[in-house]
């Protein structure tokens, strides 16, 4: 048999009913359809109860083509790999006697001839293919398609059925193989891709011979399990012992500084205050706004909403169902980091491979903006992120409901923050450029893509928009957020500090280095749109910071975008070493110095008071149980207290910044609170105006962190002058 051409394998169990008309069938076929090419037929039986091993040796007996061996215990998956490995052809085919096509060998070699392949599957699933078994195999084959594309990242359409494989490929393939039931040849298929062999499908036609002896039932427990087995095997064992440890002690560090504190690391200050007040607002009160006082409310919206549903939605949730509190937006915020880890590791696996993905979480557990910002209760720039990198997922989708649901995402990532109308831009940009570069206008998938985005997108306006649209109201809004706090001659400081201050240099060495590598793959015309997509946002945030008053929160999207992606980049750049080996050691040198360098200043500054402080909650509770839950109180820019107080009779005031002002001004009205809480009134602009009557009126009574309460003095004077502000009603 030396010098054979082809094997046909095919598993045998319990199949007295058709295995003599099938095989002798299959042997017919062969010779009226590719009598040139040298065959022998694999019948491997394996633990059958019934007549199936006599009729199998009696066919042996008949035909010099058969081969017949035999396992003590059934089961389809070492049926398949013994047969694989005991085949002699130099190319294998795998049947199951239920479903095989001789015509699907002729065509599978004629791709194999034209497109030197190593495998080619026979797919019941994709277009050309006809499946007329009943509709629950057909459901199952599809769902359990879709699972292993989700999970697995698999990029074809089926994994079981009839094969043609180049045995000499396969061999070491098959012998990595965990799994020993029915998702074998699925396994070897999935390690065929990883292994990156040359693999093809073709459709094929599927008939049912016979009744199935599928039992759904039994089989799904022992999936299920080979299911795990095989995610931890493809997903996890193929990474190496130092791709494993940095994956494990990122794990471990990711958990310790999510839960450490809990729930006061970090506490709230002035924005999340205001995000989970209005989160609070909608629970309590059915208004999507900020409570000022009892049945009052800040009107003018998109002056003061700047995290909008898709984050404070699930906030909002939480509160509903488990009551309005800080731990309740802790919990959101630690699920909201974790989505991001388990979304940005996707992504990179996706895009790029497994061997990236534990230096990526090592990076980001290991950075401490990652929980400064991410857990910062209501802040929405990671969840922005989360739904940003999930559009950049479905965008080269090509059937109608992905290209929607790619816009949807687009939607929701820019409705988070107005910042990210910036990634909006960006995507648009792309799409702009590549249809120059092809020459063509895809006008339908441009208008699916802005039909996903609209919805959102539309809620969204209406959220800060509530009583209709106005040109006074959206050009105050713009020019609100092109410049918030009134800024100038900013650029040039804030440029220089990318070169002086540690955390913009970091970001313009991760960032630089992505840009190297997109630069790279441009001069082999190699540039991916998500690529491109990202230098642009890269760049317009960098703008956007630039612009600001500086605060390291504007550019914290960029920052984590970049070091996400920062051990490709790296990589990629010196793709150039020639030494393998040393390029892989030098790569694993710089990233576990970066990982170490980050954890040491994790370290150091996570147990600091911007991270860590009990004092508002403290406080919060001090006040509600010394002075009552129906106290007259009032609270000068503190949103996070007054966020924290079950006083639902306080009333508050706040500087949004040095020009724009919300609540009532008490020292006008002569509505003088018993008790007031600020900080030091010498760095408060309202208390300073009114610094006179703020000091005959009111006593200091205790200090507890930065937060200072008065008292109300028992004869006081009458109110002073007018004061401008804001308002809010």
């Amino acid at each position: 048999m030396d010098g054979m051409k082809l094997s046909i394998v095919i598993p045998i169990y319990n199949e007295e009913a058709i295995l003599e008309q099938e095989v002798e069938r299959i042997i017919l076929d062969m010779k009226n359809i590719i009598s040139e090419i040298p065959y022998e037929l694999v019948l491997v039986e394996n633990g059958s109860h019934d007549k199936t091993r006599t009729i199998a040796e009696v066919l042996q007996r008949r035909y010099t083509q058969i081969r017949v061996m035999h396992l003590p215990d059934a089961g389809y998956g070492p049926a398949l790999k013994r047969g694989l490995l005991e085949a002699r052809g130099e190319f294998v085919v795998l049947f199951n006697i239920d479903f095989w096509d001789v015509k699907f060998i002729r065509k599978a070699f004629a791709l194999e001839k034209e497109r030197n392949l190593d495998m080619v599957v026979g797919s019941k699933t994709m277009e050309g293919a006809e499946d007329t078994r009943p509709f629950v195999r057909r459901l199952i084959t599809k769902t359990f398609n879709g699972l292993l594309r989700f999970v697995f990242g698999f990029h074809g359409t089926d994994t079981h059925g009839m094969k043609l494989l180049r045995r000499d490929k396969m061999l070491p393939i098959i012998e990595q193989c965990k799994t020993e039931r029915e998702i074998f040849d699925t396994e070897f298929v999935m390690r065929a891709q990883h292994a990156g062999l040359a693999t093809e499908e073709i459709p094929v036609v599927c008939e049912e011979k016979r009744k199935t002896t599928y039992h759904i039932a039994k089989r799904i427990p022992r999936t299920a399990k080979d299911l795990l087995v095989l995610f931890f095997s493809l997903r996890f064992l193929q990474f190496n012992r130092i791709r494993m440890v940095a994956l494990f002690a990122g794990t471990a560090v990711f958990l310790f500084s999510a839960l450490w504190g809990f729930p006061d690391s970090p506490s709230p200050w002035f924005d999340e205050g205001v995000n989970l007040g209005i989160a609070k607002t909608f629970v309590e009160d059915g208004v999507y706004s900020l409570r000022l006082a009892p049945g009052e409310y800040v009107d003018n919206r998109p002056l003061m909403i700047s995290t909008n549903y898709p984050m404070l939605g699930w906030i909002i949730m939480a509160f509903k169902l488990f009551g309005v509190g800080l731990a309740q937006a802790q919990v959101v915020m630690i699920l909201v980091l974790v989505a991001y880890l388990i979304v940005s590791s996707f992504v990179v696996y996706k895009w790029y491979g497994a061997k990236y993905v534990s230096w990526s979480v090592a990076l980001i557990a290991t950075f401490l903006p990652f929980y400064g910002h991410g857990m910062s209760g209501g802040l929405g720039e990671v969840a922005g992120l989360v739904y940003f990198l999930i559009a950049l997922l479905l965008l080269r989708k090509e059937k109608w409901w992905g290209i929607i649901l790619c816009g949807v995402f687009l939607g929701l990532t820019a409705a988070t923050k107005v910042f990210y109308l910036l990634a909006l831009g960006a995507v648009g940009f792309s799409e702009i450029v590549l249809a120059i570069k092809r020459k063509h206008t895809p006008w339908k998938r441009w208008g699916l893509l802005a039909l996903g985005a609209a919805l959102p997108l539309i809620v969204w306006l209406r959220t800060l928009l509530p009583n209709g649209f106005s040109g006074e109201s959206i050009q105050s809004a713009v020019g609100y957020y092109q410049n918030p706090y009134n800024v100038e001659r900013v650029i040039g400081a804030n440029i220089v500090r990318f070169v002086t201050e540690t955390t913009p240099v970091h970001f313009a060495l991760l960032a630089g280095t992505f840009f190297i590598m997109v630069i790279l793959a441009a001069r082999k015309s190699a540039v991916r749109q998500t690529e491109f997509i990202m230098t642009l946002f890269f760049l317009l945030n960098t703008i956007f910071f630039v612009r600001t008053v500086g605060w390291y929160r504007y550019l914290f999207p960029a920052h984590l975008l970049a070091l996400t992606f920062f051990p490709v980049a790296l990589d990629q750049v010196v793709a150039g070493v020639k030494q393998s080996k040393l390029r892989v050691a030098g790569v694993s040198c710089v990233l576990a110095a970066l990982v170490v360098v980050q954890g040491v200043h994790l370290s150091r500054e996570r147990f600091s008071r911007v991270y860590y402080n009990p004092a508002p909650r403290e406080l919060a509770a001090g006040i509600d149980l010394g002075l009552g839950p129906t106290m007259d109180i009032f609270i000068f820019d503190h949103p996070e207290l007054f966020f924290l107080l079950k006083n639902r009779q306080a009333r508050q005031y706040l500087h949004m910044n040095p020009y724009v002002a919300f609540g009532e001004d008490i020292f006008s009205t002569g509505q003088l609170p018993k008790y007031i809480v600020s900080g030091e009134p010498d760095r408060n602009a309202y208390l300073m105006e009114y610094k006179e009557q703020f000091e005959a009126n009111y006593a200091r009574v205790k200090q507890y962190d930065a937060y200072v309460l008065f008292e109300k003095r028992e004869s006081t004077p009458a109110p002073g002058r007018g004061h401008a502000n804001g308002g809010g009603k």
